[in-house]
């Protein structure tokens, strides 16, 4: 059996923050930042993993609304399908079961989204909100060991 050492660079990019068409980057009203990037670790060629949301190589994002007001905000991925070495790929899921969020640093009480859907939720000020990010892939039987690597774009709009 074959093992591939699988590693995700998670390039988070944090888009402009929006309220009614105008950039509100400067007012700071949600700050975010990408606490742990996302590691499935070793895996096995013809074999798929599972990384959870509470698995200690989730992704996690934490972010913070920083004015008055009890505004919406909306979280959008763009995920992609594979992990990429050279001309090989490993096929990457995103799904509830591994996607969770919550106003707590904390296992208990975590929600579960699908993070190929908008997550719209209401921030008051200097809640925080945290989301972790896992995902499965499938490793297919003609990749190589070695370092498989993503983008993974977050986009944040105050609604």
């Amino acid at each position: 059996m074959s093992k591939i050492k699988i590693h995700i660079h998670l390039l988070v990019v944090f888009y402009f923050i929006f309220m009614n068409g105008v950039i509100l980057a400067q007012q700071q009203i949600v700050i975010a930042v990408t606490e742990n990037n996302l590691d499935f670790g070793d895996a096995y060629i013809g074999y798929p993993k599972t990384l959870n949301h509470t698995d200690a190589g989730a992704a996690k994002f934490r972010m913070r609304q920083t004015v008055r007001g009890n505004p919406w905000v909306a979280v959008n991925f763009v995920l992609p399908n594979s992990l990429v070495n050279g001309a090989y790929s490993v096929p990457v899921i995103f799904g509830p079961s591994t996607t969770a969020y919550s106003k707590t640093d904390s296992p208990a009480g975590r929600t579960n989204f699908d993070p190929n859907s908008t997550l719209t939720i209401r921030l008051q000020r200097n809640d925080f909100l945290y989301i972790w990010l896992g995902g499965v892939i499938n490793v297919p039987t003609n990749v190589i060991p070695g370092v498989y690597t993503t983008t993974i774009t977050v986009t944040i709009t105050v609604l």
